[in-house]
């Protein structure tokens, strides 16, 4: 199975590209819908209370934790770049496990998935992933779009996106970049390429696999 990493700063648009992709019958592992998950985790949980303190849960009718406030996580490491970092060590691993659980599903039905995962190049996870998908756009294009859409100050956004990797070095990093400042057509036409090229790929390592095969 060919994994395709999907990545992007703040803003730049990865959903619409995440979107197009399942709309032509692809599969997308959605890493925040991972973390999603793991906030309702026990053992996570404790680990967080245990770092964080017990404000950052929700309580169920019996007085027991039952999930993480996401609002309070982030109202403590929001202007914290330390505690934002011990953030994100502490939950990697449970994303790993996850991701490794979900990844041996989908090894059993796809010959091609998708990997969404804000983060991955400042989480180091490039590795194992056969290309990776840069989604990118004018910064100020970037920050007036997850200002509206996150109901937050220009300002706020710039400052969130001080903690990633700069736009300009995953360029650099990137297999495939989709630019994503003009329309919706203009992304999708693009997109189209970058399938397209993926797909060969896929044909030619299926080729090789037969040719080696009959030696």
């Amino acid at each position: 199975m060919k994994k395709i990493g999907i990545t992007g700063n703040i803003g730049s648009g990865k959903s619409q590209v995440t979107r197009y992709l399942i709309s032509r019958g692809y599969k997308v592992l959605d890493a925040d819908a991972l973390v999603a998950e793991i906030y309702y985790d026990p053992d996570f949980i404790k680990e967080m209370t245990e770092t964080f303190g017990t404000e950052i849960t929700s309580v169920d009718d019996s007085g027991k934790a039952a999930r993480l406030d996401k609002k309070a996580v982030a109202g403590i490491v929001f202007n914290d770049p330390a505690k934002l970092e011990l953030l994100n060590s502490t939950i990697a691993p449970y994303i790993r496990k996850k991701m490794d659980s979900a990844l041996a599903e989908y090894e059993k039905t796809e010959e091609i998935l998708f990997l969404d995962i804000p983060l991955l190049y400042e989480k180091d996870m490039q590795s194992g992933l056969d290309a990776v998908i840069l989604v990118y756009c004018d910064d100020n294009i970037r920050y007036k779009r997850a200002a509206q859409r996150d109901s937050k100050s220009e300002e706020d956004i710039r400052r969130i996106d001080s903690f990633q990797m700069r736009q300009s070095e995953k360029l650099s990093l990137a297999d495939y970049k989709a630019d994503n400042s003009g329309s919706l057509d203009s992304l999708y036409a693009q997109l189209e390429e970058i399938l397209k090229n993926i797909e060969n790929c896929k044909r030619q390592t299926e080729k090789k696999k037969k040719n080696s095969k009959k030696r």
